[in-house]
């Protein structure tokens, strides 16, 4: 049954079904790449230039769904554009 996720939705399924399965077969590099990700879900890792919090977006979530968990998630983009006649 598919079930249907916001961005951080997914990221939040990935960290905690999905990592634990293949979090040992993972390198240092990809293991600290998953954690930073995690760590910028959480709001966690600034900038060092600006200061600004560094944040896990949705095309960064992809990337690395589609690299760690191939075929697991489906993603479906959209533009919607909305128009209030009432100005």
């Amino acid at each position: 049954m598919e079930k249907k996720f916001e961005p951080s939705q997914a990221w939040e399924h990935f960290w905690n079904e999905v990592k634990p399965g293949i979090w040992a077969g993972l390198d240092n590099r990809q293991k600290n790449r998953i954690i930073n990700a995690n760590r910028d879900h959480q709001g966690l890792r600034k900038n060092h230039r600006n200061g600004r919090v560094i944040n896990l977006g949705p095309e960064r979530i992809e990337r690395i769904l589609a690299e760690f968990a191939p075929g697991l998630y489906r993603v479906e983009k959209s533009v919607v554009f909305y128009f209030d006649d009432g100005i």
